[in-house]
């Protein structure tokens, strides 16, 4: 079967050649235009049916993501509750290195680091003051449905469609 476009192409000829073209039998470009218009409503049918498919994959592979972080979760905990198992052990024993066959490890004092406790007490001269400036898209449209107008620095977009499905 010929892609979308090519049909729509085809439909779009055989109208003209019905509007223009008064040599044209009328019953046969009626039975030609019936038949280029099932193969249009057939391939867009399909492809419906294709998205459709292409969705519940997505759900899949959105499952399965999931799945293999809750995964890399738990290995990522089991790895670090091992790593603090030994560590904890060799200092119980007194050991701050092991050599084995394969692995060497050594117990070493961590790099300092800050932990904010309550950030009302910390004295100024440690502290940023970040801004942030949101732009409230939504307060935009409403203004421009009511006004038409659009401040500057900002496109508004109110002329693309979009396919609904249902």
């Amino acid at each position: 079967m010929k892609p979308l476009y090519e049909i729509s192409d085809d439909i779009r000829q055989l109208l003209s050649a019905i509007t223009y073209n008064e040599e044209l039998d009328e019953e046969e470009a009626r039975k030609l235009l019936e038949e280029v218009e099932t193969q249009f409503d057939e391939k867009v049918e399909n492809i419906c049916k294709f998205i459709i498919n292409t969705e519940a994959n997505i759900l899949t592979v959105d499952a399965e993501v999931r799945r293999l972080n809750e995964r890399k979760q738990r290995l990522t905990k089991k790895t670090e509750w091992l790593r603090r198992y030994v560590k904890e052990e060799l200092v119980y024993t007194g050991k701050t290195e092991w050599d084995g066959a394969a692995f060497r490890l050594k117990v070493s004092k961590s790099p300092t680091r800050c932990d904010v406790v309550d950030e009302d007490l910390i004295p100024a001269e440690f502290k940023e003051e970040v801004t942030k400036v949101k732009v409230k898209k939504r307060e935009i449209i409403n203004a421009f449905k009511e006004t038409g107008e659009t401040p500057p620095g900002v496109n508004v977009v109110d002329y693309e469609t979009r396919l609904k499905m249902s």
